[in-house]
């Protein structure tokens, strides 16, 4: 059934969440509190330690090929300008460690952006991966991009 707006209203914007787009405590499925914020080159030790904690199969259906979590921490963080890469991470525990990650890359020259996303094996099923959609389509409406792109695998047995 289609939302029906009274006259004249059009296009009803989303939500501004309680703090900004890109930092802020977030609430999981199952009632926990994470914090949500960008990620920078001084995360690279936690990211390691959250891709060394993933299934092959995750890493697979990420990266589209076996890699190491070195290698994968380096691709993630790479450094594009803000307006073309956004990386938001999701961070859970004392000490913090990151349970999910997504970003978009715009695609140079378009208002489209290619747009991923991890999250760790155990906290799958939590709401991360939507949480992580709507922030950066929210961030990425701001700065022009219109539309998003993903490359997926197929999920095979064999993963």
């Amino acid at each position: 059934m289609l939302a029906r707006y009274p006259k004249g209203m059009g296009y009803v914007p989303a939500p501004t969440p309680q703090y900004s787009l890109e930092e802020g405590p977030v609430l999981l499925k199952d009632g926990r509190t994470a914090l949500l914020r960008r990620a920078s080159k001084k995360d690279l030790p936690l990211f390691v330690e959250f891709l060394k904690r993933l299934s092959p199969a995750s890493l697979r259906m990420r990266f589209f090929s076996p890699i190491s979590p070195e290698k994968a921490a380096e691709l993630l963080l790479s450094a594009k300008p803000e307006e073309e890469k956004v990386t938001l991470v999701v961070l859970l525990g004392e000490p913090p460690r990151i349970v999910a990650t997504g970003e978009y890359v715009r695609v140079k020259g378009e208002d489209t952006a290619e747009v991923a996303f991890l999250v760790d094996d155990a906290f799958q099923g939590k709401g991360l991966g939507t949480l992580l959609l709507e922030r950066l389509a929210l961030i990425a409406a701001k700065r022009g991009v219109r539309r998003f792109q993903a490359f997926v695998l197929r999920r095979t047995s064999k993963c």
